[in-house]
């Protein structure tokens, strides 16, 4: 019953970071609190999306995929989440990048 609950978690948070990357895609729209570092809203969205088919990939990845690609699920998801943060790198203000690097260092 656990794993349910986490799954349906889990894919209410990619469906909302799914409808998040679609605004910010289509229309150019962002969270206000996310919106000052972000230089390409499009990129950003794009980043989005493959952040909320990691998060679906990894959760229900090895029930949908059969046969061989059985163990494909949460390795997809995590390169998907991989490639996420390298958009995600790519669509920030060089000045939002740096400062991010100076408080993780």
């Amino acid at each position: 019953m656990f794993f349910v609950c986490l799954t349906a978690l889990d894919a209410l948070a990619a469906l909302v970071t799914a409808v998040l990357g679609i605004a910010a895609i289509t229309r150019g729209w962002m969270l206000p609190k996310v919106r000052p570092g972000i230089a390409r809203p499009r990129l950003y969205g794009c980043g989005a999306l493959l952040f909320a088919f990691g998060l679906c990939e990894m959760a229900i990845g090895p029930e949908v995929f059969t046969g061989p690609f059985h163990v494909l699920g949460r390795p997809l998801g995590f390169l998907a989440w991989l490639l996420c943060a390298r958009v995600d790198r790519a669509s920030r203000l060089p000045k939002a990048a740096d400062s991010r690097n100076l408080a993780t260092s």
